[in-house]
């Protein structure tokens, strides 16, 4: 017998089936969005993703590929934005925590969102970071044009044809309250009366014959004093040619250069007073025991550089004037000159391979407009990136 099932019943099945079908086939689509493009492919655990949607950004976030490890853990901290992400929409690949500090620095510097997105479009990160150190652009586009005259700068080299930072003039005043983190360069200034506390001399075995400005800030003397310690028992021992100068001091030093090779030399080669390295009591001048001239412009060939050149960051020291890197500092390459930062900082930079005034004007620098400052999570994991 031939059951007939009525068109009035038959119809309304129908649509129930096709319903159910869509259904599946929607809980299969999300379900490989999740695996395939979802927030899951940019770092976010589960519970993050809920939290995601419940902020109503899961859908933008992950269009974007908007994740960083700081990201992640800002969502977990209740402090989860989306406002860098328009620095980052012609960006090729992911972003970094770095990338955000980057962004927000320039930001704060006065750069539009529309200048600093054609910067991360157009440049590499090594290439974006000076900006920090350097005068604010007006003409962003020959600053790009001159570093892609450059193809062959790198993380390790960094050099340009234009000037983009005014010395001196208008320099502001360094921020002595941050000890061994303070910033003294060309454009920022210890000035006169700057006499830092809390030094101690170094006995003769540690110091250079003729070594004159023999003392330090008792905390980088001591990091020296077992760093020297080590170098001798490595078989290539280094000694302290100069610590520790006055204001006074670098005058005189100053002054000789000037009448020696001329203004512009001497500024290569020496901070004018008040902006001395030397004067925070942080910086040690050194040179080979052992091997052949004590001198500091034959300290890169000998074998105690390649020693402390290897070891100073573990023992809280930085190369501070690099090779390759004269465009940034200011100054040409110094072997023998070593910045205490301490080991955590000291390791971060170098492992950066930023110069100090990059990483300080990153992440330690004040900020103009607090605003503008990434949450505690995404700068203190930027950071440590670099541990």
């Amino acid at each position: 017998m031939t059951v007939r099932i009525k068109k009035e019943r038959f119809i309304p099945f129908l649509a129930i089936l096709f319903l159910l079908f869509v259904g599946l086939i929607l809980i299969m689509i999300h379900g490989c969005s999740k695996e395939a493009g979802g927030p899951e492919l940019f770092g976010y655990s589960e519970e993050q993703i809920d939290e995601l949607e419940d902020l109503d950004v899961a859908d933008e976030v992950s269009e974007s590929g908007y994740y960083t490890p700081g990201l992640a853990a800002a969502l977990d901290d209740g402090k989860f934005t989306t406002k860098y992400m328009k620095y980052f929409e012609d960006k090729s690949g992911g972003i970094t925590d770095k990338d955000i500090v980057t962004a927000a620095r320039l930001s704060d510097k006065g750069y539009s969102t529309k200048v600093i997105r054609k910067l991360f479009r157009k440049l590499k990160d090594y290439e974006i970071t000076p900006l920090i150190v350097f005068d604010y652009q007006s003409d962003i586009d020959a600053y790009i044009e001159d570093c892609m005259d450059h193809p062959d700068n790198s993380t390790e080299r960094f050099e340009l044809d234009g000037d983009y930072v005014t010395y001196f003039d208008g320099a502001k005043e360094a921020d002595t309250s941050l000890g061994k983190l303070m910033l003294a360069n060309k454009t920022n200034e210890l000035g006169s009366d700057f006499l830092p506390g809390d030094r101690t001399t170094l006995s003769s075995e540690y110091l250079n014959n003729g070594a004159y400005n023999v003392t330090l800030n008792k905390e980088a003397a001591e990091s020296l004093v077992k760093w020297a310690d080590d170098s001798e028992k490595a078989g290539t021992p280094f000694v302290m040619q100069s610590g520790f100068r006055t204001y006074s001091t670098q005058v005189n030093v100053y002054n000789n250069l000037v009448n020696e090779m001329g203004r512009a030399g001497a500024d290569r080669v020496s901070a004018r007073p008040g902006f001395s390295e030397h004067q925070t009591s942080y910086v040690v001048d050194i040179v080979a025991r052992d091997e052949g001239p004590h001198t500091l412009d034959d300290y890169k060939n000998t074998d105690a550089f390649k020693y402390t050149h290897k070891t100073c960051a573990k023992n809280g020291w930085i190369m501070r004037y690099p090779d390759g890197k004269e465009t940034i500092t200011g100054y040409d390459y110094e072997s023998w000159h070593y910045r205490y930062l301490g080991k955590k900082t000291a390791t971060r930079v170098w492992n950066s391979k930023m110069t100090y005034d990059e990483y300080y004007g990153l992440f330690i620098d004040k900020w103009k407009d607090s605003d503008n400052k990434p949450c505690k999570a995404i700068m203190d994991t930027a950071q440590e990136a670099y541990d």
